[in-house]
């Protein structure tokens, strides 16, 4: 199924859009999704950013607002990413059950390990030839670590560090490399230079695996 966006989209329009490509990928999300029609909406708790999406019979269109949603989903937009955020607030789900179910499904893609989310990050990231490399990736929670564009004999160029649980945020694009070392919850060894060229693979890999200007 095609996923669209409204004309100059919104930041967080593509953000959502991307989410909702990668769930689309996972085994099943396809099916259980078929068939269902109507709008559902989500809507940020602290301010009036707010982004719908509609499933039609042969895309799902994703846009600014919250007029007309069968579903709104209300949440802290800022705690999401967290371990333990807040639950969502849901208006519509007892109508439109099936939609709530579709929405949910749509909204959450099914995450692997820091690991495993690296590795198809780092392949999306490293097909660019401007991009750095090596890049080494540590999880402070064990000391485990992946290199990713070994060059022999060079040392990481690179590296970020970080808990399982921030590494797997940052590396499916539930949130952003370079927000998430502004805000101390991963750590950077490298240029600024270097960190720019990785925020545009993040960027546009947490826009849905496309590259972007």
């Amino acid at each position: 199924m095609e996923v669209v966006t409204e004309p100059d989209p919104t930041p967080l329009v593509m953000i959502i859009a991307g989410t909702v490509r990668r769930s689309l990928r996972a085994p099943g999300t396809a099916g259980r999704t078929r068939g269902v029609r109507g709008t559902f909406a989500l809507r940020s708790l602290k301010d009036p950013q707010a982004v719908s999406v509609t499933l039609e019979e042969s895309r799902i269109l994703v846009r600014r607002g919250a007029t007309g949603a069968d579903v709104v989903i209300t949440a802290d937009l800022d705690l999401m990413a967290e371990p333990d955020p807040p639950k969502p607030k849901v208006s519509g789900a007892a109508r439109h059950p099936r939609l709530a179910l579709a929405a949910a499904k749509l909204l959450e893609p099914p995450l692997g390990s820091w690991q495993s989310e690296a590795e198809k990050f780092m392949e999306f990231a490293l097909s660019s030839p401007e991009m750095p490399r090596p890049v080494r990736v540590v999880c402070t929670d064990d000391g485990a670590e992946r290199t990713f564009g070994a060059v022999a004999g060079e040392p990481p160029v690179l590296e970020l560090h970080g808990t399982a649980h921030r590494l797997v945020n940052a590396m499916s694009g539930s949130t952003l490399i370079t927000q998430d070392v502004l805000d101390g919850k991963l750590q950077v060894c490298g240029s600024l230079r270097d960190l720019s060229l990785l925020t545009g693979r993040a960027l546009a890999w947490m826009f849905g695996g496309d590259d972007i200007d």
